[in-house]
């Protein structure tokens, strides 16, 4: 979830977006870094230089923040963060946004390769001062400019392990089970996932899920169909084999979702006990 693109719009009521033909300050967004992200709410640093900032290093924006032209509520105040360097303003803006209010016209709008970002409005500052404010910014995913830790979408997927309780001379089958909670008000198509269940390095079995949809604003078990070659299970399994019982296992994983008329593909590697049951 990490990888759908947010947009973001302040307003407190206490000014208005520039009119049409008022010149306003020009600027750009250079990074975006996201500092966390929970089942209920993500905040992130929008790094920008402004050519014009309000008096002050500690500002408040009021006005839109929008992703591909798409707008929804965030926490207010938004913080600023300012400092003057060689002829221009570093701005730190800080955002907070609760999953649960993304609207569904960003999943239709948002981008898959880049983060199109926009801030239009006025910085307010000591002594009540002000500055107007445009800056737009296009960031792409897999470099510096958006960073994000690998592990801030853990909170989204877990791994049940999985179950094998049909042998035969040659395999034994199963299922596991796959946990994807949705923290947005609307649905996500799921394309496909594609998946291995291993075992101590070695690929006990693979396959795919055809696609779904992940239901919002809840978690969703996803049943993954397991047949394993017993040459393989007793390799990693020993005694489990014959007798039953459990074995560390992980689940390796790409979640294909739909994102515009584009797909995003999402790797995922989670680890759990795999139960050999006679």
């Amino acid at each position: 979830m990490k990888t759908v693109a947010l947009s973001l719009l302040v307003s407190l009521g206490v000014a208005t977006l520039p009119a049409r033909g008022e010149t306003v300050a020009t600027g750009s967004i250079e990074r975006i870094e996201v500092t966390s992200l929970t089942r209920e709410r993500i905040t992130l640093v929008a790094h920008a230089l402004l050519t014009q900032v309000a008096a002050g290093t500690k500002q408040s924006f009021v006005g839109e923040v929008a992703v591909a032209n798409v707008a929804i509520p965030v926490t207010t105040p938004v913080w600023v963060a300012v400092r003057p360097v060689k002829g221009t303003n570093e701005a730190k803006v800080y955002i907070s946004l609760e999953l649960g209010k993304v609207p569904e016209a960003l999943l239709a709008r948002a981008g898959t390769r880049a983060l199109d970002l926009s801030l239009k409005g006025f910085l307010k500052g000591e002594r009540g001062s002000s500055a107007p404010v445009c800056a737009i910014g296009l960031m792409r995913y897999g470099t510096q400019e958006v960073f994000a830790p690998a592990t801030l979408g853990n909170a989204f997927f877990s791994f049940l392990g999985a179950r094998l309780t049909g042998m035969t001379l040659s395999e034994t089958s199963g299922e596991a089970t796959v946990v994807l909670y949705n923290p947005f008000s609307f649905a996500i198509p799921l394309r496909r996932i594609t998946y291995s269940l291993e075992a101590e390095d070695r690929k006990l079995g693979s396959g795919e899920v055809p696609a779904t949809r992940i239901r919002p604003k809840q978690e969703n078990k996803i049943l993954v169909p397991i047949s394993v070659g017993n040459g393989d299970l007793i390799a990693v399994a020993g005694g489990a084999v014959m007798g039953g019982g459990d074995i560390e296992g992980r689940l390796v994983a790409k979640l294909s979702f739909k994102i515009g008329a584009d797909e995003i593909t999402l790797p995922i590697s989670l680890p759990g006990k795999i139960q050999v049951s006679r």
